[in-house]
């Protein structure tokens, strides 16, 4: 289950950093690319780290080939898997870090959304961004997870609630009102 919610995850992201994508669009279309293509990478990263987190329960299974190993050489590998999902788990938030650098800039130059959202949002990249570095990142937990998780769940708030100014997206993408 856990493994189907990881990946249902990154589809849930694919979707966002798409609509995303084409919300600012307007501001700038060149970094908005660039925002996608970091976060799509991190979805890529993610997706493929997930198959570590399933691969322990390959290795533990009892198959018949694996008796080759030692009970201890199994548990051995099974435990190198999980280090490894984590690991890539960590690289997609890097990923993620920049994403989020460039989407709260994109925020806070744009007309129709409050700039202190292009703010936490871009903390909640520098946040992430710390993953670079698992010491840092892990001197720093819970902070960079708490500050990471606000400025998302804030931006979705938001949206959910508020949502854009329609007339100033409108205006700043150049399509006529109506």
């Amino acid at each position: 289950m856990g493994f189907a919610a990881l990946l249902i995850n990154v589809a849930v992201y694919i979707v966002v950093t798409l609509l995303f994508y084409d919300l600012f669009k307007p501001v700038n279309r060149g970094l908005s690319l660039l925002a996608a293509f970091f976060s799509l990478v991190g979805c890529a990263i993610q997706a493929v780290g997930s198959g570590f987190f399933l691969a322990p329960l390959v290795v533990l299974g009892g198959a018949q080939y694996l008796s080759v190993f030692r009970v201890e050489q199994l548990r051995a590998l099974a435990l190198m898997f999980l280090d490894l999902y984590g690991q890539a788990f960590n690289i997609g938030l890097v990923f993620f870090g920049v994403y989020c650098l460039l989407i709260g800039y994109l925020i806070f130059r744009s007309d129709f959304l409050p700039r202190i959202l292009g703010v936490l949002i871009a903390f909640a990249g520098l946040a992430w961004l710390t993953f670079l570095s698992p010491p840092l990142a892990n001197y720093l937990s819970p902070y960079d997870l708490a500050l990471g998780a606000l400025a998302e769940l804030s931006l979705t708030l938001w949206l959910l609630v508020m949502g854009v100014k329609v007339e100033r997206w409108r205006q700043q993408a150049g399509a006529p009102g109506e």
